[in-house]
């Protein structure tokens, strides 16, 4: 004779599981396009020095990041974030594959609200040299002038 708890039991803690996994958040950068200016960084892993660094230079700039309309795209290994939600896995192996960023490798991209790849380092580098690159690309001039 079966328990009727325990098959119930059963199914919570496996939908328990499924909405764990369904907390990732879907990062699509098409549907980004002409909203934000997405920047991109890709390490092999966390524990990596150059993604701490450059990770570490992002977590002290979130205003100059709002201000630009960007968003803080992180990668390392087969895991994501995106503006800090957790990405689905789908998303982040699409992104490694569209900018051909392997998994050993690190790079930062900066991707314009055009969809274009505006610069491409595969070091570190100073945020203020990104925000340069974006000040003077013509949509920000307009932007800065406009309000």
């Amino acid at each position: 004779m079966t328990h009727p708890v325990l098959p119930l039991a059963f199914l919570f803690a496996c939908s328990a599981t499924r909405t764990t996994a369904s907390d990732a958040a879907r990062y699509e950068i098409e549907q980004r396009r002409w909203e934000a200016r997405p920047l991109l960084v890709f390490a092999p892993d966390p524990a990596d020095p150059r993604w701490e660094q450059q990770t570490g230079a992002l977590d002290d700039t979130k205003a100059g990041l709002a201000e630009r309309d960007m968003d803080d795209v992180r990668i390392a290994g087969d895991s994501g974030t995106a503006n800090g939600d957790e990405m689905v896995a789908d998303d982040v192996a699409a992104l490694r594959a569209r900018y051909d960023v392997e998994t050993d490798d690190f790079a930062v991209i900066l991707v314009g609200k055009d969809g274009g790849e505006k610069l491409r380092v595969t070091e570190t580098i100073a945020i203020d040299e990104i925000f340069a690159t974006i000040d003077a690309m013509p949509m920000r001039r307009r932007e800065m002038q406009t309000g």
